[in-house]
């Protein structure tokens, strides 16, 4: 099976399916195929790779919880109950996730509201499910004719409905994948579209390590807005690693985002001039191999001060370098957050600073539902 064809969204739809319907029905036969082939999904699209505003379905890159945002945006690699991890990394589905329902909303930039539910429920033979629904409101505009004259309103949101199985393969070495079903509509416009995650995790519990590798947004779309050649969907390929001190309160955390993405820099228009002849010259074109380097990573930490109380920061460069402007960077880049363990409740809360004008609030609040049923059966 050649794995750059099925990257490329106008081709072997039929495949896609195919693929997806093996991993479902005999993971525990394929698992070391998809270890070793992961790493080489990106590979045909490097000097294909498109960044940021080229994409369709982007809001499927946005966190899906608050823990999430407050280590920098993307996976998060740490092997525990929080079901917020999963969603992004279907390897991370486990046991320990079994009957928990999980919230999370973000009040986004202007009026944009996005937030994600969430439950999961373990089976026999080390396999764990989930189903989840992140949606975005892109919020009401007015509908204007030619003229500028006010002719009504309009709206615009995105939902994704997702699947996700994992299983345990070993003590160490745990699997998953997702398919989602995408429906966008942008006023009168409608898009559909199918799409699929694959992942595998390990987990070192003895030594506090888990890594993972995650290929997220991998499909096609069923219809697009306007009927014509497929738009190209948000792929993005991620190594992660974290690391629990022995000795002191303290995880690190450290991820490599969008492997498929040779480089990930950013040209402004601004620093274009014409010359006599009529053409562009770019200015300040120069940039360091190690800044297109530093670009796909995410450092961050979670302070461990107690079993029910985390503190969680990270620093985020690429977003720092495209959405600073010169003169006003302050914290731009940076995220932090924290969560709590309460009786039968887990509320987290994270600050993302997107750009020095905005910053970003999100709020998760998960329960077990096991918890309820026993309360309801006392009464």
């Amino acid at each position: 099976m050649q794995f750059s064809k099925l990257l490329r969204p106008q081709q072997n739809k039929k495949t896609v399916l195919a693929l997806f319907k093996i991993l479902y029905s005999n993971l525990h036969m394929q698992f070391i195929r998809y270890f070793i082939l992961l790493p080489l999904l990106g590979l045909s699209l490097l000097t294909k790779a498109q960044l940021g505003g080229k994409y369709t379905y982007e809001f499927l890159d946005l966190p899906t919880g608050s823990r999430i945002a407050a280590l920098g945006g993307d996976i998060v690699p740490i092997f525990d109950k929080d079901l917020s991890l999963a969603i992004n990394n279907p390897s991370l589905l486990n046991s320990q996730m079994n009957n928990y329902i999980l919230f999370h909303v973000s009040d986004y930039h202007t009026d944009i509201k996005y937030g994600t539910v969430a439950y999961a429920k373990s089976f026999k033979k080390g396999i764990t499910a989930m189903a989840d629904i992140q949606y975005i409101n892109y919020g009401d505009f007015l509908k204007t004719d030619e003229f500028g004259y006010i002719i009504g309103q309009f709206n615009a949101k995105d939902y994704a409905y997702k699947l996700s199985v994992s299983k345990q393969f070993s003590n160490k070495i745990y699997a998953g994948a997702t398919f989602k079903f995408v429906s966008s509509r942008l006023e009168t416009y409608n898009s559909y579209g199918v799409l699929f995650d694959l992942a595998v995790s390990y987990v070192d519990t003895a030594n506090l390590f888990t890594a993972s590798l995650v290929a997220d947004n991998m499909g096609f779309q069923i219809k697009t807005y306007s009927g014509g050649a497929n738009e190209p969907l948000p792929l993005n390929i991620q190594l992660g690693f974290s690391k629990k001190l022995a000795h002191m309160p303290l995880r690190i955390v450290i991820v490599v985002h969008h492997l498929n993405v040779l480089d990930f820099t950013y040209q402004n228009p601004a620093t274009q001039n014409q010359n006599v002849f009529g053409s562009s010259t770019q200015q300040n074109n120069s940039i360091p191999l190690s800044d297109k380097i530093f670009r796909h990573f995410i450092v961050g930490g979670e302070f461990v001060l107690t079993k029910n109380f985390f503190i969680q920061f990270s620093y985020n460069d690429q977003r720092r370098k495209e959405m600073t402007t010169p003169g006003m960077k302050g914290l731009t880049g940076y995220a932090w957050g924290f969560g709590l363990r309460l009786s039968k409740f887990y509320l987290s809360y994270a600050n993302s600073i997107d750009y020095k004008a905005s910053r970003v609030n999100h709020f998760t609040f998960a329960t077990n539902v096991d918890d309820w049923v026993k309360i309801i059966k006392k009464i």
